[in-house]
């Protein structure tokens, strides 16, 4: 259910932009949306209250595999997709993911990169 109400709500963002767009479940990614702004792969984890998405967590990992085989696979063009994690898990502060918030007013790819 997570999937589907995401993937309306991009529907309706989408929606509002025009008609030249496409959404699907579990074609790419959990979520791939497609216009003419590019592409967006969406990696959805739902979790119990709680959970945490460490440096060492297998939800993060398990995504970037998934993203890096499609780009070894010449399935997904990095320069032309953006690669979204959304997780219920909490960020603890300094960790790799936390250091990609795109509302983070210094981003630090970098020190991402190093985590």
């Amino acid at each position: 259910m997570y999937q589907i109400r995401k993937a309306l709500h991009l529907c309706v963002d989408r929606d509002r932009r025009g008609i030249e767009w496409s959404v699907a479940i579990e074609a790419g990614d959990d979520i791939e949306k497609v216009s003419k702004d590019g592409r967006g792969y969406h990696q959805l984890k739902h979790r119990a209250p709680g959970a945490s998405l460490t440096d060492a967590s297998t939800d993060l990992w398990k995504t970037l595999r998934i993203w890096a085989h499609a780009i070894a696979g010449h399935r997904l063009d990095p320069e032309e997709t953006d690669l979204v994690l959304m997780a219920t898990a909490e960020l603890p502060s300094g960790s790799a993911a936390s250091l990609l918030l795109p509302t983070v007013r210094q981003r630090d790819d970098a020190g991402a990169l190093k985590a």
